[in-house]
């Protein structure tokens, strides 16, 4: 990378001026941005595989959220995914893509990674804030507060790519949680239709039998719906991280 290769020019010239003060550069996060097209993406620390392989035991989130206030003109949805230590809480790495705003958000991360930081710690900070700039909670901080509730046992969450397995062998039922008319628009294959203010009516048609996968826009409506279903009994419910603005299979 050229900004790193500045770095190290500009710690070489002073090591061979000043050879009594030796400087040095601590090393990379593999901090890259790209554009292509309207997509923009960027990525920082290791991601969930590296870290795995590594030896960590991660957590890991997906959040869609607004690059700014929704009713400001121009805005565009990024997803981020955040990768955090189970047992620590310490930030790992983070990948971010959309049509919005992505190098604000990763140079956030970046910062927090170069000081050791954890998820709480990312999730109070005081950002900058106005309409045209970021949502009041901005998706940096959103991402962290899901990470941290997902850290606390709040939820149990389910990644795209274990659903579609897991649809595949029949192991579960996914219950999609949206309006009718958000479902006619766009849903996961083989999914069920039971809007949350339905719920209670229809309980007969989620079986007890299955673990339960809970499918909104982007999370929130599953999340509101868990805690009512576990009190009606169903004990084994996850939530899809992302919901379903952040699955990239096929949808009907």
């Amino acid at each position: 990378m050229g900004s790193t290769a500045n770095k190290t020019g500009r710690i070489a010239g002073l090591n061979v001026a000043h050879k009594t003060k030796a400087d040095f550069l601590p090393g990379v996060l593999g901090t890259s941005v790209i554009k292509l097209f309207e997509l923009q993406a960027a990525r920082t620390g290791l991601t969930e595989a590296q870290a795995t392989q590594k030896g960590y035991a991660v957590e890991t989130v997906l959040v869609p959220a607004n690059d700014k206030a929704h009713y400001y003109p121009g805005y565009r949805q990024i997803i981020t995914k955040l990768i955090a230590e189970k047992e620590t809480g310490k930030i790992l790495g983070a990948q971010i893509v959309g049509e919005g705003v992505v190098d604000k958000p990763i140079d956030i991360i970046v910062a927090m990674m170069s000081c050791g930081a954890t998820v709480e710690q990312l999730a109070r900070l005081d950002l900058a804030y106005a309409p045209p700039f970021s949502m009041a909670m901005s998706s940096t901080i959103l991402a962290a507060n899901v990470m941290l509730n997902k850290l606390q046992s709040k939820f149990t969450g389910m990644n795209p790519k274990d659903l579609v397995t897991a649809l595949e062998k029949e192991e579960i039922a996914v219950i999609d949680v949206r309006t009718e008319a958000e479902f006619f628009v766009k849903a996961i294959p083989g999914a069920l239709n039971i809007p949350f203010n339905q719920l209670t009516n229809r309980l007969d048609e989620i079986p007890r039998n299955k673990k339960i996968v809970l499918v909104c826009k982007v999370g929130k409506r599953a999340y509101l719906t868990l805690p009512t279903l576990k009190k009606l009994g169903f004990a084994d419910v996850a939530i899809l991280d992302g919901g379903i603005e952040a699955y990239p299979y096929t949808v009907e």
